[in-house]
């Protein structure tokens, strides 16, 4: 990881992998378009709309997420993050 990539939240390091795992599953094209990480740090989300520097993040941390996955508990932890992310998401739409 380059020294110029900011430093991830575990709530935001887990919303990179979420993504991670759709450009592997769609590309990352199609991925950026219809999945993007709803990241919580303002620095995140604009990089998150930038697709150079989303690419360049997501290459940055591939070791770190692909270490994630290593990890005996990695699939929990994962659909637990998912599961909060999508009550946040329905939360902010019923406010």
């Amino acid at each position: 990881m380059t020294s110029q990539q900011p430093e991830l939240s575990e709530y935001d390091f887990l919303e990179l992998a979420a993504f991670d795992a759709k450009v592997d599953w769609e590309g990352f094209d199609y991925a950026y378009e219809e999945y993007p990480p709803r990241f919580e740090a303002a620095e995140l989300l604009s990089i998150a709309q930038d697709y150079s520097k989303l690419r360049s993040l997501r290459a940055a941390y591939l070791d770190k997420i692909r270490a994630f996955w290593d990890q005996e508990d990695a699939q929990g932890k994962y659909d637990r993050h998912l599961t909060a992310a999508d009550n946040r998401m329905a939360r902010r739409r019923m406010a």
